[in-house]
């Protein structure tokens, strides 16, 4: 039977919901690209059969080749339960854009459901098999470097995203979307007029509101009070406020502007609906890689976004340890995994050695193609964690033994022959290794306190911020800190010093202190 629906109640019927439920079935062919490019680090390794379903058919519209698809041979590869797993919270918005091809393609012949799931089986086969082609395609462009094979592959699709971004609408159900946050997310639309009346009720007359930015996730409206006032600082004035604006605890951010002169003005940031929000993905992080121009970096990686959509990176060497928290869900792990990429992607393996000690097993497998990671596995052990600790301790103190040979005080000073590799150390979730052998943190302890004049750099992770995983001579050496969504303000002085990420709205959002420099708030790539 046709499933063209002509009239909008057939959006809602038994009828409908019937045609959501076949299995999406792909390709063995296209089972296999996808191992393959990830194997080769072509592509990143896609978490899940929807998101490399979603990746392949995208690309067969950016590249128009509809016309010109190629019938799938089989349905042996992948499968998706239904329709909806597939395409997510834009099931319907894609149920639209694909008829719409399928029925230009069929040439406004009635179109059958085994017709639609045949079509998208075609997509998923020729998305697959093309973007096998076009690797190939650089790699014999590009025979003797892999890596410049890889960046240009990544930069073609860099650039169909950007061109692609504003003609669709985003549809990434990655990591950080998954999360439920549903009861964190602010459903009203605010504007200048809305936010002053709601300073007038809260006794905070303003002589001006405007509206001067929409960022990523977050309007920025410009207030000048008619008196000075500690609103910044004052959480009873802030409370108050909200409660006027009728939004949740974090979704208003409030900084003193002193770039004005006075002390009367504030920029209020007030979280926007979800659906307004602009998310960065995949596409739009190999691009921000590619684009990432080198300077005085000895090892550079990605930290996240900033409001006004800027990519922000930072140097670990400076850094030069760090404590990344947050709550379950809060995105810790996605934002350590993009630090990891782009540590691997931005610097050799010759420069950097990389370590990774995961009791948790699951969360960092995909670093295993990169030649950087040490032994090519993770370790997921915990006897095995803590003897490789001890051996980092060996490590750094052959490093200072030569660095006394060489008359110098830190290995970037040594010179290029003499030089040992960086070596980056994930601890991910510290609480859990401690709970196990509590003598882990002695060594992990004397790494902080002197390995980085050894260039050797922690990164320690854990979701309990406490003082029992966080001992005071742990966290005093992890100099640098990054902060997700934690459900108190204690736990926030304890990764930060200060409290705010108890407000964070989750999603990847974090407030980091790289270095002791002052606090910023940043977003996570959705990757």
């Amino acid at each position: 039977m046709s499933y063209q629906v002509n009239t909008a109640t057939g959006w809602d019927t038994e009828w409908f919901h019937e045609l959501m439920k076949p299995r999406i079935k792909g390709s063995l062919k296209s089972q296999e690209v996808r191992k393959e490019l990830a194997n080769q680090g072509a592509l990143p390794a896609f978490d899940n059969n929807y998101d490399w379903a979603m990746f392949c058919i995208a690309y067969c519209f950016a590249k128009d080749l509809i016309p010109h698809l190629e019938t799938a041979p089989d349905a042996k590869g992948s499968e998706i339960p239904n329709f909806e797993t597939c395409f997510q919270k834009e099931a319907r918005l894609w149920l639209a854009y694909l008829s719409d091809a399928l029925f230009e393609l069929k040439q406004g012949k009635p179109c059958t459901r085994d017709d639609l799931y045949q079509f998208i089986q075609d997509l998923w086969h020729t998305g697959a098999v093309e973007l096998e082609k076009r690797w190939y395609t650089y790699r014999k462009n590009n025979e003797h470097s892999e890596l410049d094979a890889q960046k240009q592959f990544l930069e073609e699709l860099a650039k169909l995203a950007q061109k692609h971004s504003n003609s669709r609408k985003k549809t990434a159900p990655s990591s950080l979307q998954n999360n439920d946050h549903s009861d964190h997310e602010n459903s009203i639309v605010l504007d200048a007029e809305i936010v002053k009346k709601a300073l007038e009720r809260a006794k905070l007359a303003a002589e001006k509101v405007e509206l001067i930015a929409n960022g990523l996730r977050y309007g920025c409206f410009r207030v000048q009070l008619k008196q000075a006032s500690d609103l910044d600082s004052n959480e009873s004035k802030q409370k108050t406020l909200r409660s006027e604006l009728n939004i949740a605890d974090h979704a208003l951010r409030i900084e003193r502007n002193t770039s004005c002169g006075t002390l009367y003005t504030f920029d209020l940031k007030i979280l926007r609906p979800r659906k307004e929000w602009r998310d960065f993905g995949k596409a739009e992080f190999q691009a921000a890689l590619t684009q990432f121009q080198r300077k005085n970096e000895k090892l550079p990686v990605c930290i996240g976004i900033d409001e006004a959509g800027n990519t922000q990176f930072a140097d670990l060497t400076d850094a030069p340890h760090c404590v990344v928290a947050g709550e379950t869900k809060s995105g810790k792990s996605v934002f350590i995994r993009a630090l990891l990429h782009s540590l691997c992607q931005l610097n050799s393996e010759k420069d950097v050695k990389l370590y990774i000690l995961d009791p948790k097993r699951v969360d960092y497998q995909e670093f295993k193609r990169y030649p950087h990671l040490v032994g090519g596995n993770v370790i997921t052990e915990i006897d095995e964690m803590v003897q490789t600790l001890h051996d980092l301790v060996d490590e750094m103190e052959e490093r200072y033994s030569l660095l006394e040979a060489h008359h110098k005080n830190k290995v970037s000073d040594l010179a290029d022959h003499a030089r040992p590799p960086y070596c980056v150390v994930l601890v991910e979730e510290a609480g859990d290794l401690f709970d196990a052998d509590k003598s882990a943190e002695e060594p992990l302890v004397r790494l902080a306190q002197k390995a980085r004049a050894a260039g050797i750099h922690l990164i320690v992770a854990t979701q309990r911020p406490d003082s029992a995983t966080l001992s005071g001579r742990l966290r005093d050496n992890l100099n640098s800190k990054v902060a997700l969504r934690v459900g108190k303000h204690q736990s926030s002085n304890i990764i930060l010093g200060e409290s705010g990420a108890e407000g964070l709205a989750g999603y990847g959002d974090h407030l980091i202190k790289w270095d002791g420099s002052e606090t910023r708030f940043l977003h996570g790539y959705n990757i």
